[in-house]
C-alpha cells in the first residue's frame, strides 16, 4: 500500500515544473535612472496547485484541514467550496485550489521543499510585460470571474507556464510589502515601492500590473477568496533534486 506521504509526492509531481531562465525585467515602479534588473533562473510549477494536490497535503498534515484550521491561520471561508476535510465536488480535482490563505499556501510549498514566488518573480514568469499578455489580462479583469476550470485549460505562455491569465489570482510571498521605502530595497526582492515612486513608473499603461498591486495591498495573510490560489517555485540549481 502506498503511504499518504508518498501519494502526496506522486500527485504533486504530476503537475510538473518548468525551468524559467533568468533574464532582464523592468519592474512596474522604478526610481529615476533605474534600468531593467536581472532575474534569476527558477523552477516554477507549470500550473497552480490543484484540489487533488492540496487534498494530498492535508491528508498528511491534519492541521491544515478545514475542520482543524484556526482563525489565526485562515478566515471562516477556508476551503469553503470543499464538502468536508478531504472531499470536494466530483470533477473538480484538477481545478486550482482556492479559498486558501497565505499561511496555508506557504505551508504547502514548504512541504514540497519549495516556496511562494515574490511579486517580481511572479510578474516575470507570468510574462506580464508582454503586450499580448497585458491585453488578455485586461480582457479577463473586465469580464469578471467565470466558473473555475481545470488547470491547463488555456495555452501556456512563452516559458511554458500555464494559467497566469484567465483562471485565478495567485498568492505571492511578499504580498504584504506593497508599501516600503526605496532605501530598504535590495537585490531581486526590491519589487515593492513607496507610493511616491508611482509617478516614476516606466510603463503607466500597464493597468493589469497596477490592479495586481492594488489587490495584493488589500490582502491579509489569513484571507481566503473564491478566486485566489497559488503555485510554488524553487531556486534553480544546476542539478534539480
Amino acid at each position: 500500500m502506498i503511504s499518504s506521504f508518498l501519494l502526496m509526492m506522486l500527485v504533486f509531481s504530476a503537475a510538473g515544473e518548468i525551468k524559467v531562465p533568468g533574464g532582464k525585467f523592468q519592474p512596474l515602479f522604478q526610481d529615476k535612472g533605474e534600468e531593467s534588473i536581472l532575474m534569476p533562473t527558477l523552477w516554477v510549477d507549470a500550473t497552480p496547485v490543484t484540489n487533488e494536490e492540496f487534498r494530498a497535503f492535508v491528508e498528511v498534515n491534519p492541521k491544515w484541514r478545514k475542520s482543524k484550521i484556526t482563525p489565526l491561520l485562515a478566515d471562516s471561508s477556508y476551503l469553503k467550496n470543499w464538502k468536508n476535510d478531504l472531499a470536494f465536488s466530483e470533477g473538480t480535482g484538477r481545478f486550482p485550489v482556492v479559498h486558501v490563505s497565505w499561511f496555508a499556501a506557504r505551508a504547502f510549498c514548504k512541504s514540497q521543499g519549495k516556496r511562494l514566488p515574490t511579486v517580481l518573480e511572479w510578474e516575470y514568469f507570468a510574462d506580464a510585460n508582454n503586450p499580448e499578455s497585458e491585453a488578455k489580462t485586461l480582457k479577463w479583469y473586465a469580464k469578471g470571474q467565470d466558473e473555475i476550470k481545470n488547470v491547463k485549460t488555456y495555452k501556456p505562455n512563452k516559458f511554458g507556464i500555464y494559467d497566469t491569465v484567465g483562471l485565478i489570482w495567485e498568492w505571492v510571498d511578499d504580498f504584504s510589502s506593497v508599501v516600503m521605502s526605496g532605501d530598504s530595497r535590495e537585490g531581486v526582492n526590491r519589487d515593492l515601492f513607496c507610493a511616491g515612486a508611482a509617478v516614476n513608473t516606466k510603463k503607466p499603461n500597464q493597468y493589469g500590473a497596477f490592479m495586481r498591486y492594488a489587490l495584493r495591498s488589500s490582502l491579509q495573510a489569513q484571507y481566503t477568496t473564491s478566486s485566489l490560489g497559488f503555485r510554488c517555485v524553487k531556486n534553480f540549481t544546476e542539478e534539480k533534486k
